[in-house]
C-alpha cells in the first residue's frame, strides 16, 4: 500500500470504519459531468476559457462514502489543468491528474459530486467528441470505492465526452431503487386466494420501464410475469391455505435493473365467514338513548 493510500484508509477510518472485502454491485458508475447533479457528461463547444467539470458518483443500492481513482487530461483534450476543488465537508488527499482519495462526510445513496476538477481550455484544439474517462488511480492500480458497509465494491466508468455533439452525446444514469411499500404485506396470512400485488419503485433519472414479478411457493420463486410497465399485478387464482414467495425486478430504459428481497404471505380459504359485525351505534351498554334512534355497525 502506497503512503497515499495508507492516508486515505486513515481518514475512512476516522470517519466510520475499515475497508472489507470485496462486494458485488449493479449500477454504481463514476464520470465528469458538466454539473454537480450529473445532468449530462456531454461538454459541447471547444472555445477558449474555464471549464469546470464535476466527477459524480452513482451508487447502486449499497451507496458510497468514499473513493480512490484519477482523471488526467486526455490528448484529446486541448486543455491544462487549473486545480481540484473538494465540496464542502469532503475530505481529499492527493491530486486528480496523479490520484486523488475522497472521503465522503457520510453514506449517500443518490447521485454525489465527490470533485470539482477546473481545467483552461485553449480553444479550437480538442478533438471531436474527445473521450475522457476517469481511470484507476496509479498507486493502486484500480478504482477503489468504499459503499456504505465499508466494502470495496466494482464500479463501472461512464466516458465523458468533450467537444461533443449529437453522435457521441452522453448521458448519466442509476439503477432504479430497491423496491418497496409491498402488497400483500411481506410475512401477511389471510390473504384472498386472488390477491392484487403491487410495489413501489423510484428512480433517480426517473426512466423505469419495466417490471418482472416471481411467484411460486418455494423459496426460490419461478417468473411469473415479464416486462409489465406498472408497478402491479394481478396472479390467476391461488391455492387456499398456502405460503407463497415471491419478488420482483425493476429495470430503467438503459437496461440496469434491481432486485428486490423475496417477500412472502399465506392464503386463506377462498370463502370465508363474514369478519364479526364491530362498532355498534349507539355504543353497547348506552344509555339515555332517544326511542327511535337508527341502529348502525
Amino acid at each position: 500500500m502506497t503512503i497515499r493510500s495508507l492516508r486515505f484508509f486513515v481518514a475512512l477510518t476516522t470517519i466510520c470504519s475499515t475497508w472489507a472485502s470485496l462486494a458485488s454491485a449493479q449500477g454504481a458508475n463514476i464520470g465528469l459531468y458538466t454539473d454537480a447533479s450529473g445532468t449530462t457528461c456531454s461538454f459541447t463547444g471547444d472555445g477558449a476559457g474555464m471549464v469546470t467539470a464535476y466527477v459524480v458518483f452513482r451508487p447502486d443500492i449499497n451507496g458510497v462514502n468514499g473513493v480512490q481513482f484519477a482523471a488526467p487530461v486526455p490528448t484529446c483534450f486541448g486543455a491544462t489543468f487549473l486545480n481540484d476543488v473538494a465540496p464542502p465537508g469532503v475530505l481529499k488527499i492527493g491530486s486528480s491528474q496523479t490520484g486523488v482519495s475522497v472521503a465522503l462526510p457520510g453514506c449517500y445513496g443518490q447521485p454525489v459530486n465527490v470533485l470539482q476538477i477546473n481545467f483552461q481550455r485553449i480553444g479550437g484544439a480538442t478533438t471531436a467528441c474527445c473521450e475522457f474517462p476517469i481511470v484507476a488511480d496509479p498507486s493502486v492500480g484500480s478504482i477503489l470505492v468504499s459503499d456504505c458497509t465499508y466494502q470495496n465494491i466494482p464500479v463501472t466508468v461512464v466516458s465523458s465526452r468533450f467537444n461533443a455533439d449529437a453522435t457521441c452525446a452522453c448521458v448519466g444514469n442509476s439503477a432504479p431503487g430497491l423496491p418497496s411499500f409491498v402488497q400483500p404485506v411481506d410475512g401477511s396470512s389471510g390473504v384472498t386466494v386472488a390477491p392484487q400485488m403491487a410495489w413501489s419503485a423510484n428512480d433517480w433519472d426517473n426512466n423505469i420501464t419495466e417490471h418482472d414479478v416471481y411467484l411460486g411457493t418455494s423459496s426460490t420463486p419461478p417468473l411469473a410475469a415479464s416486462g409489465l410497465p406498472q408497478a402491479s399485478y394481478t396472479p390467476g387464482a391461488l391455492q387456499e391455505l398456502t405460503q407463497y414467495f415471491w419478488r420482483v425486478v425493476v429495470r430503467d430504459a438503459f437496461g440496469l435493473e434491481t432486485a428486490s428481497p423475496t417477500w412472502t404471505f399465506t392464503t386463506r380459504l377462498a370463502n370465508t365467514p363474514p369478519i364479526a359485525p364491530y362498532g355498534p351505534s349507539p355504543i353497547d351498554g348506552a344509555i339515555n338513548v332517544l326511542l327511535d334512534v337508527p341502529l348502525d355497525w
